[in-house]
């Protein structure tokens, strides 16, 4: 690879964010039982956002894989004595982290981290259905006992009082269902339980094995600089895309009017 691609690559991206910047991009949860299309949108476009910055990173990281990949054998042999002759301890300890990344124990641990995360995202369409049948069964007799009064009256408009007492009639119905799953309930729930998998086990995982990856790059002579890790962006990024799932599945307040 030439010398001009290797300062192309050093070149074009910023440093990059600590984990507590990026888990700060996740709007507070909302406390309203009803749909917020500002909350939402917002929510999408922080997303959005890290998304485009974690894409433009893992094109850079790509590229300077590629230059590791591409490189001639002699080339990376030499870079290999230059950095056991110029450190030799820090030399094998990166030697040793490489080594442990790709052991048993490191693979089992990889797919145990996986597997873990299979299992939280299987729980939560069950979830979603769940409020789905809770919601309809429990709002069921508020349709039902509004349709009937729209056939009684034909078409009269509702009093004030009646369109109040209509209010009053959803919300009492609906505050139960949206105590049980949002506010404190089953969705938050699910969202801190996914979080702290991330925090405690997804990410440390990951992280070890982005850093023996980069001290690999390194050791043969990459410029290992702008090789940034976005394991904390995908984490963001998931939990941001779930986050979206849960408070979009919020009823819209009644046009009662």
């Amino acid at each position: 690879m030439n010398t001009m691609m290797r300062l192309l690559v050093v070149a074009v991206v910023p440093a990059a964010l600590p984990a507590q910047s990026l888990w700060s991009r996740v709007p507070a949860a909302p406390a309203s039982c009803y749909f917020d299309q500002a909350f939402s949108d917002a929510v999408a476009k922080a997303k959005e956002q890290l998304d485009t910055e974690m894409h433009r990173q893992d094109s850079v990281n790509d590229s300077l894989s590629q230059i590791f990949a591409t490189e001639d054998r002699s080339v990376k042999m030499a870079a290999m004595q230059a950095s056991m002759a110029k450190d030799p301890a820090g030399a094998q300890k990166m030697m040793q982290g490489i080594s442990n990344m790709s052991s048993a124990a490191a693979q089992s641990e990889k797919m145990q981290i996986l597997k873990r995360q299979e299992d939280l995202e299987a729980e939560f369409p069950g979830i979603e259905s769940s409020f789905k049948a809770d919601y309809d069964r429990t709002m069921a007799p508020v349709f039902a006992d509004w349709q009937k009064r729209a056939g009684g009256e034909g078409s009269k408009m509702p009093t004030p009082a009646e369109t109040a007492a209509m209010r009053k009639q959803f919300n009492d119905a609906y505050a139960p269902v949206c105590a049980q799953y949002f506010q404190a309930g089953k969705f938050p729930k699910w969202l801190a339980s996914y979080k702290e998998f991330y925090e405690k086990e997804y990410i440390p995982g990951n992280e070890k094995a982005f850093t023996a990856a980069r001290d690999m790059l390194v050791f043969y002579g990459v410029n290992g600089t702008n090789y940034k890790s976005t394991v904390t962006m995908k984490a963001v990024s998931n939990y941001l895309g779930f986050m979206y799932r849960v408070y979009s599945a919020r009823t819209p307040e009644p046009a009662i009017k």
